[in-house]
């Protein structure tokens, strides 16, 4: 057996046997399972959201009829005064909510959906002269969320027509409970700059340890090169990590199944691509994801070994390491020829959707149809949340640059190879 296997080993050796690796592993698990019970909390509460717009029984609403009353009455019977007359196009449509919000998967809902963005988008300029305190306060609800109706609709419209076409129940993704959108809920949060330290440390610690002191050169004078040395524990940190990400897929996986979800590979995830708002499988935003992350994680391991090296601490190392990736992010987007720069791409997650945590509103709309002396008043609604992902708001889109996967692909491999090339003749 070679010098180079045998110092491989023993590095595995050294890690493995360690009782802190237990301990972060338990770690992580235990923070996998919270994550689970809280995406299922926040998607329980947007569900029970949309059944708080819609109340009504076949009862309450068939004694509902509005006369000649104004919008502010005391009659109303609904906080956001939605006032209904009996056997009316509104009144069916809200008994019918309110009973297919029974069956979240419904398809009436999907279609229903995009009816309320076709009216939304088409009635506010309309009414605005009729009613501009109401109108603005409806326009101000969704605009303050980030909302662009315009592209909002484009999203809902192409990922509402597939979940039509393939009869597949929606899921949030922010807050995914399936496989596949679990796995992507926890992809946001590995790839953070926080997640990226945190496993970054995770598997460069034992391996830095002999950079600390004197350590270092020993190993360089005594059996095996020190472009075997760098190279061993390079693999050794991929070894470490490829387990920890392996652990957490399983665990998840099993989580997830265990509470009755499907994996869902197939489920449509909306991002952009060369700047049009398109659809991608749950599976293909995954195998981009990582494909990105396996060179972002390498990139990082050695600035990692760089830094331990000058600082003589494997813990600082990392903790520069990851300083300079994000100073490098957030500097190189206001570079010209930003979408070749490397740096650009360490979050993955912001290259492939949009994401915000807003939470779940909903708009009006307001419409009023005299009939003699009398008025019909009604109101169209659009329940709207994460408008950052279904406008398909991802970095490229907000920077105006022409990112791709491709792209990123590259750049960081480049960047890959030249650190790789660097390391072993430092």
């Amino acid at each position: 057996m070679s010098k180079f296997i045998k110092y491989i080993q023993l590095q595995l050796k050294v890690l493995f046997k360690s009782k802190d690796q237990l301990i972060i592993c338990l770690i992580t698990l235990l923070s996998i399972l919270f994550l689970f019970f809280y995406n299922k909390q926040k998607s329980m509460e947007e569900i029970q959201f949309r059944k708080e717009q819609y109340p009504y029984s076949k009862q309450s609403l068939e004694k509902l009829e509005i006369k000649g009353k104004a919008p502010n009455s005391e009659d109303t019977l609904h906080k956001n005064f939605i006032e209904l007359k009996v056997n009316s196009k509104a009144f069916n449509r809200v008994y019918n909510i309110s009973k297919e919000l029974k069956n979240f998967g419904s398809t009436f809902l999907l279609k229903d959906e995009l009816d309320s963005l076709k009216y939304y988008q088409k009635d506010p300029l309309q009414n605005l002269a009729n009613n501009p305190n109401d109108l603005n306060e409806s326009i101000t609800s969704f605009t303050s969320s980030g909302g662009k109706i315009r592209l909002y609709r484009t999203g809902k419209e192409n990922l509402n027509s597939k979940l039509i076409k393939e009869r597949l129940e929606p899921e949030s993704v922010r807050y995914g409970c399936s496989g596949s959108l679990f796995l992507i809920s926890i992809s946001r949060y590995i790839s953070s700059f926080i997640g990226l330290f945190v496993v970054s440390w995770c598997g460069i610690r034992k391996i830095s340890n002999k950079y600390e002191g004197n350590q270092y050169k020993l190993f360089k004078t005594g059996f095996i090169s020190k472009r075997k040395i760098i190279i061993g524990d390079y693999l050794v940190f991929l070894i470490n990590v490829l387990i920890f990400l392996i652990m957490i897929t399983l665990f998840s996986l099993i989580i997830t199944t265990l509470f009755g979800y499907k994996f869902r590979g197939n489920y449509p995830i909306i991002t952009r691509i060369k700047n049009e708002i398109t659809l991608i499988t749950a599976n293909e935003y995954l195998f981009k994801f990582f494909a990105i992350y396996f060179f972002v994680i390498s990139i990082l391991f050695f600035f990692c070994y760089f830094f331990s090296l000058l600082l003589k601490s494997g813990f600082a190392g990392s903790l520069i390491a990851t300083i300079v990736l994000a100073g490098g992010f957030y500097t190189g987007q206001l570079l010209p020829l930003s979408s070749y720069n490397p740096l650009i791409y360490t979050q993955p997650t912001k290259n492939l959707i949009g994401n915000d945590l807003r939470k779940i509103g909903i708009d009006f709309t307001f419409q009023y149809k005299e009939q003699g002396n009398d008025f019909e008043y009604v109101t169209g609604d659009v329940i709207f949340e994460n408008t950052s992902y279904y406008q398909g708001e991802t970095l490229g889109y907000k920077l105006s640059l022409n990112l791709s996967f491709e792209k990123a692909i590259v750049s960081l491999m480049v960047l890959y190879l030249i650190l790789l090339v660097i390391s072993t003749i430092l």
